[in-house]
């Protein structure tokens, strides 16, 4: 990208004026060949503009030694100013690397455009320096003739500096770059509050850059065709032209940069997600054995919480099968659908922590205090007694309950009841077996099934109704 010196006097006009010191104090007698016969003569424009670097260096110690004679007049100390600024903007201009042309035609520059942008540079120090407060009078009327001189200069290029304008099309490379490149600037908005992309981005840096170098170009995206409309000084606008072209190629390397960088962030946050999935889910080939044996593989591999009724249970054989990233709670919960040998069957009870009503975090329990703590589920498998037409067990009864004397119940209290019967029957391995109903309007409680399940359920219920 083409940047413009924001600064007069630079490392080696600095020397230089050192060196004049120098050389005044001692007294040399010494011409320059570009020196003028006469002493205290000043170099014409037309003869620095056909110098070579070190005789303009040779020539801007001429030029100071003028400056500091005693009694000189206004017009000399304007012309000496002139020369001065004339020399170090040529000096400037031809100590600034070239970028390697790409079309002859395309990049000459212009003899004007260059000592325009060394006028610029030129008022913006001078400017800079008349803003010191050490500055003394004396100091302070110079830099402000020097400055008018200036000024005076800058007024004489009128063609550049009419206003023009121009609409540059947004480069293919930028745009597919761009659309490759929005997670990056999605949540980028601008000064205005309107969402930001690639193209967008870079053409507001270069206009930053521009008026950071005193610029008064103006730079607008038009949409959505992708066009850039550039306004401004006629010079002006050719200086934004070479920056929108100059600072591309730098930019597009970086925003590709940025794409691979956050593609490999996201590679690793996908695989970490993974893992994540692999570490607490079921995974398993199984080839068949006992559910001790089963239940044993599986908390090799995923964190959970298996408990057995009995050592019977664990002795049961459970047929091969394979599954991949299953929660163990429906693992386990799908082995109650295999067929087992001897017709035996397994009843699996979840006991996980319960929720308050609405979702509201359990009294004296903080929200931050639940976030922070997790649990996980108890898995309870016990084996489903096979009932026989002879035994107690499978005899059929039935039991109504009249709720209508519960002193003190409510429906919340009825809810909590029927949920604690269905643990219960769950836990008893008779739930397919046992029908319970509660008719409101009556506040009846129905209830059928093997003998001992309704004799559970009648010490449940005269549990809670003399529950105080």
């Amino acid at each position: 990208m083409h940047t413009t010196p924001t600064r007069l006097l630079t490392l080696p006009v600095l020397a230089l004026a050192c060196l004049l010191m120098a050389s005044t104090a001692s007294g040399s007698s010494s011409r320059n060949p570009v020196q003028a016969t006469a002493a205290g003569d000043i170099p014409s424009i037309e003869a620095i503009d056909s110098m070579s670097p070190d005789e303009l260096r040779a020539a801007l110690s001429t030029i100071v030694a003028v400056r500091k004679t005693a009694n000189l007049s206004d017009e000399a100390k304007a012309e000496a100013a002139r020369a001065f600024n004339h020399a170090v903007a040529r000096l400037r201009s031809d100590s600034t690397p070239a970028s390697p042309p790409t079309s002859q035609v395309a990049d000459a520059v212009p003899a004007n455009y260059t000592r325009l942008v060394g006028l610029r540079a030129s008022i913006f120090s001078v400017a800079e320096q008349l803003g010191s407060r050490d500055l003394v009078a004396e100091r302070r009327a110079e830099l402000q003739r020097d400055l008018s001189v200036l000024n005076d200069q800058m007024a004489q290029f009128t063609d550049d500096c009419a206003p023009a304008s121009e609409r540059i099309p947004v480069e293919q490379t930028l745009l597919m770059v761009a659309s490759r490149a929005q997670s990056l600037f999605q949540y980028l908005l601008r000064q205005n509050g309107r969402p930001n992309d690639a193209v967008q981005f870079y053409i507001d840096s270069i206009e930053t850059d521009l008026h950071g170098s005193l610029s008064s170009i103006d730079l607008e995206l038009e949409q959505p065709i992708k066009v850039v409309r550039v306004s401004g000084k006629r010079w002006e606008v050719e200086e934004a032209k070479r920056a929108l072209r100059d600072g591309l190629p730098a930019y597009i390397a970086r925003v590709e940069e940025l794409i691979a960088t956050e593609a490999r962030v996201q590679f690793d946050r996908d695989q970490e997600r993974f893992l994540d999935v692999e570490r607490s889910t079921v995974n398993v080939n199984w080839k068949g054995g006992t559910l001790q044996d089963l239940v044993a593989s599986v908390q090799a591999l995923v964190e959970c919480n298996v408990v057995l009724a009995d050592p019977a249970v664990g002795a049961l054989l459970i047929p091969a099968l394979a599954v991949k990233r299953v929660a163990p709670e429906v693992f386990f919960r799908s082995l109650q659908s295999l067929p087992l040998a001897d017709d035996a069957q397994i009843v699996v009870t979840i006991v996980a922590p319960d929720v308050p009503d609405g979702g509201k975090p359990a009294q004296g329990v903080s929200n931050q205090a639940k976030s922070a703590i997790t649990t996980s589920p108890m898995i309870l498998i016990a084996r489903k007694p096979v009932s026989t037409s002879g035994s107690p067990s499978a005899s059929v009864t039935q039991r109504i309950f009249d709720l209508s004397n519960w002193v003190g119940a409510d429906a919340k209290s009825i809810k909590t009841l029927i949920e604690a019967l269905d643990f219960a029957m769950q836990a008893d391995g008779s739930a397919d077996r046992v029908k319970v109903r509660y008719h409101e309007p009556s506040r009846i409680l129905f209830a059928k099934g093997p003998a001992a399940s309704v004799q559970l359920i009648d010490e449940i219920v005269t549990a809670f109704r003399t529950k105080k």
